[in-house]
C-alpha cells in the first residue's frame, strides 16, 4: 500500500506508506530548527509565505506490492506530470532512490512488466546543452546545470559570438 501526495499551494510531489507519519515529518522539518532539512528550499518557502501544510492525496494503491520499485516509478510519473523538479520543490529524481535500479530492470525482464522498463528509459533521455556542449542523463541534472555560473558564462560567450 502507498499514497502519492501533493502539498497544497506548492509544487511538491511525495510518496508514503504512512500518511499521518509523513504529515508529522513534514511539520517537524518545517518548524524544528534542529532538523536536518529545516533549511531546504521547500520548508524555507513554506515558512516565509506562511503556507499551512496540507497534503492532498493524488493516487492510492491499497494492495500489497510484489515489486517495491513500482512505487517509485509511479511517484516519478507524477513528478514528471507536474514538472516539480524544475518548476517546483522536488530536489531529486524518485527513480534514483531505487538501489541499482538500472541493472535490475535490464536483467530481470521476466519478472518486470515491459511498460515500466520503457518508462524508466524514457525518463533517462539524454539532454544536450548547446552553450556548454555537454550532455546530461536526465532533466534533473540538466535543470541543475542551468543554474550554474559555468553555464551562464558559456551562454553569455555564445550570445556575444553570434552578434
Amino acid at each position: 500500500m502507498f499514497i502519492i501526495y501533493k502539498i497544497n499551494k506548492v509544487n511538491y510531489i511525495g510518496c508514503t506508506t504512512n500518511f499521518r507519519k509523513r504529515i508529522w515529518e513534514h511539520r517537524h522539518h518545517k518548524n524544528n530548527k534542529s532538523s536536518v532539512r529545516y533549511n531546504s528550499k521547500l520548508y524555507t518557502y513554506l515558512r516565509n509565505n506562511n503556507i499551512k501544510l496540507e497534503l492532498i492525496p493524488l493516487f492510492r494503491y491499497k494492495k500489497k506490492l510484489k515489486f517495491p520499485r513500482i512505487k517509485r516509478l509511479v511517484e516519478q510519473w507524477y513528478i514528471n506530470l507536474f514538472d516539480s523538479i524544475c518548476h517546483g520543490f522536488n530536489e531529486y529524481n524518485a527513480i534514483s532512490r531505487i538501489p541499482s535500479c538500472k541493472y535490475k530492470l535490464l536483467t530481470d525482464t521476466k519478472k518486470n512488466n515491459p511498460k515500466y522498463i520503457k518508462f524508466y528509459f524514457q525518463s533517462l533521455k539524454p539532454i544536450h546543452c548547446q552553450a556548454c556542449n555537454r550532455t546530461y542523463l536526465n532533466k534533473y541534472q540538466f535543470c541543475r546545470h542551468l543554474k550554474t555560473n559555468k553555464h551562464d558564462k558559456n551562454k553569455f560567450l555564445l550570445n556575444n559570438k553570434k552578434i
